[in-house]
């Protein structure tokens, strides 16, 4: 961080978990959460990412027009977690990839962690992280033109709540 606080993508890092989710951490309050994603061993960390995307939880919009007073009202619905984009050079037989591949041919879901990059500054030994957990829909392939690193995408629809532990 610099002294706007504003955090730079550089030295961010995606993991996946080696095996499959199997806690109803949605059941737990946050903390016990947290200390369920901390328990976990072994992440792989996704390599080669180069862009992330957007992703984090949207509401639907509910309205209702009473026709006697011409207001629309306005309410939140359900909430989806979204999904993840992640954008990288194509390495199949890299750990993190090849578990994504995997990941991709299960029904089941997959433990994610995101590590930002803020233990780069002003004296910060752990930077922020995000658990949550999610379904790995694709890893399709893109060799693009004659100068370009053949690329890999894989999309993460992610099925529950994002949790995050401050940097510290």
């Amino acid at each position: 961080m610099t002294d706007t606080g504003v955090l730079v993508a550089k030295g961010t890092k995606i993991y996946i978990s080696p095996n499959v989710h199997d806690t109803d951490i949605d059941a737990m309050t946050d903390a016990n959460a947290i200390l369920e994603y901390e328990a976990i061993t072994g992440w792989l960390q996704i390599e080669d990412v180069t862009s992330y995307g957007e992703f984090g939880a949207q509401s639907e919009l509910i309205t209702h027009m009473p026709v006697d007073t011409g207001v629309v009202n306005k309410y939140k619905g359900t909430t989806n977690y979204g999904q993840i984009s992640l954008q990288m050079a194509r390495r199949t037989a890299a750990t993190g990839q090849a578990k994504l591949i995997e990941a991709q041919k299960s029904l089941q879901s997959y433990d994610f962690k995101v590590e930002y990059s803020d233990a780069d500054y002003d004296g910060i030994t752990t930077g922020t992280v995000q658990y949550f957990a999610g379904k790995v829909m694709s890893y399709t392939n893109n060799v693009g033109q004659v100068n370009n690193v053949i690329q890999a995408a894989a999309t993460i629809e992610i099925d529950g709540r994002f949790l995050e532990v401050e940097a510290t």
